[in-house]
């Protein structure tokens, strides 16, 4: 989820103002592996490295999962292939950054020498532990029933303690749980939705205090701990609280006319907020619900596009509470960024081409950064000033996974704004026609120049082939301009008569 969601920039009279851009994009690259690479979750440490959680297709492998650690330059710094008949579901990040992954798998699985068994003919839940240098601290297998057992979803508290919801769909038990483990991935505790109605445990997030919050899929006659759902219609988007003892404290529900993955859940300070499709009046809308922790709903957001043909959601949020919506429809992406009160600070298209975004893919906020990973089968795909190419083109289906990642650039005091002057030299200025720069930037061969006017807002953007540039087009007024070369930035102001 997490990131200012925002643009900011120092104007003349020392106030800030806030914007977005699709075109911000640090950078974007695809993975070029096999086809049906599907993205899980991606995550990124406190060194601005990030990890990536991927499942695939090959002739090769039936299913093979893979985790990678990359730094900011996208170059690989480690990765574990889990070959065979095995699935990640997801991937979190512990305090001390290492890599915690959850999934099942058939028969026995080995990682570095380290192997399980399952001990049935189905799947079987496993969890493990990666230190920052990619050795194996631990692998457990996850199965309280002896049947098959998926894990689904993983949740790290700030004090360390795991949660994992489950689906099981084996020849004796068919129904939804979720369990808190210890260190090692044993579980500790669970509860179990011993009925068929209760669908899907789609997120589940926690408080250091143990309370749960769950959301998922279910049906009219669902049943969790004491709480009947009577519900009146076919399908269910719900929330729910469990306190310390797993036991249910509270539910809401809304209408779904379709199975499906595709509710978001996000846990900041008092609140619980709920993002899913909303079919409540008989047409979809995307919905994001502020809920308190006593169960309380304080507000519902609706989103901007009514009647969205079912689209597959991702919400996340950052510390600050500035957040975004992301979803696919009609095989484009689409952003909503929105501030802690939940005005809209930005919109945009950014993707063409993209699959099923919910179900393969994730989208993950920080203070400064965003990061998205998805599926897309289209040729190309342009994200902000990036090309890319589907190296699978020729493939009977032919997918290739995007990475992404999108940054706010903030000046954030005068000194700051100075400091950056200093390493930049714009003239003539004032100007008219074209203004010329100097810079100081090391890795200055491939740079590209983006103007900016005193609101943030982005009016020209291009990969520089000397060092000027034509400003003609522009209105008489405050402008900034910003040089990005590598890994480095500077900026300056002028202004143009």
């Amino acid at each position: 989820m997490k990131n200012t969601l925002l643009f900011l920039f120092f104007v003349v009279t020392a106030t800030f103002t806030k914007s977005s851009d699709a075109q911000n994009f640090d950078w974007a690259y695809t993975t070029a592996k096999p086809s049906l690479t599907q993205a899980i979750s991606i995550r990124k440490d406190q060194a601005n490295n990030f990890y990536l959680a991927s499942q695939r297709d090959s002739s090769v492998n039936h299913l093979s999962s893979e985790i990678e650690k990359r730094d900011d330059a996208q170059t690989l710094l480690w990765n574990k292939v889990f070959p065979g008949d095995v699935i990640i579901s997801d991937l979190e990040l512990s305090s001390t950054d290492h890599a915690v992954i959850i999934g099942y798998y058939m028969d026995s699985l080995e990682i570095d020498g380290t192997t399980i068994h399952s001990g049935i003919f189905s799947y079987s839940g496993f969890i493990c532990e990666f230190d920052q240098a990619g050795t194996l601290l631990w692998l457990t297998d996850v199965n309280p029933v002896q049947d098959d057992f998926r894990p689904y979803d993983l949740y790290i508290t700030q004090n360390g303690n795991m949660y994992i919801t489950s689906e099981m769909n084996g020849a004796v038990n068919d129904f939804t749980s979720f369990h808190q483990l210890d260190a090692q991935g044993n579980i500790i505790k669970s509860e179990f939705n011993n009925n068929t109605e209760a669908r899907t445990n789609t997120n589940i997030i926690a408080d250091d205090d143990g309370n749960v919050y769950l959301s998922g899929t279910c049906g009219n006659f669902a049943v969790f701990d004491s709480i009947q759902a009577n519900l009146n219609f076919s399908y269910q988007n719900f929330v729910m609280k469990y306190d310390s003892t797993f036991k249910a404290l509270w539910f809401h529900s809304r209408n779904y006319i379709t199975f499906d993955h595709n509710n978001s859940l996000q846990l900041n300070g008092n609140y619980v907020y709920w993002a899913f499709d909303d079919f409540t009046d008989n047409s979809d809308t995307v919905k994001i619900i502020k809920i308190d922790l006593n169960g309380n709903i304080d507000r519902e957001i609706v989103g901007p596009i009514a009647q969205s043909f079912f689209p597959s959601i991702q919400f996340n949020m950052d510390p600050q509470g500035n957040s975004v919506m992301a979803f696919e429809i009609y095989s484009r992406l689409i952003l909503f960024r929105y501030d802690p009160s939940f005005n809209i600070t930005s919109q945009d298209t950014i993707l063409t081409g993209a699959a099923s975004f919910r179900n393969s893919s994730d989208i993950k906020c920080y203070d400064s950064t965003m990061y998205i990973a998805g599926l897309y089968y289209s040729d190309t795909m342009q994200i902000g000033a990036f090309t890319l190419i589907n190296a699978n083109q020729t493939a009977n289906w032919p997918t290739d996974m995007f990475v992404c990642k999108w940054s706010q650039s903030a000046i954030t005091s005068v000194s700051d704004l100075e400091k950056s002057e200093s390493l930049v030299t714009i003239y003539p200025n004032p100007a008219t026609d074209k203004i010329s720069f100097n810079f100081d930037l090391k890795e200055s061969e491939d740079y590209r120049v983006r103007i900016f006017d005193n609101l943030g807002k982005n009016l020209i953007e291009t990969k520089a082939t000397s060092k000027s540039i034509d400003v003609s087009s522009l209105s008489n007024g405050l402008y900034y301009i910003e040089l990005i070369g590598g890994k480095q930035m500077v900026r300056n102001r002028f202004i143009k008569q």
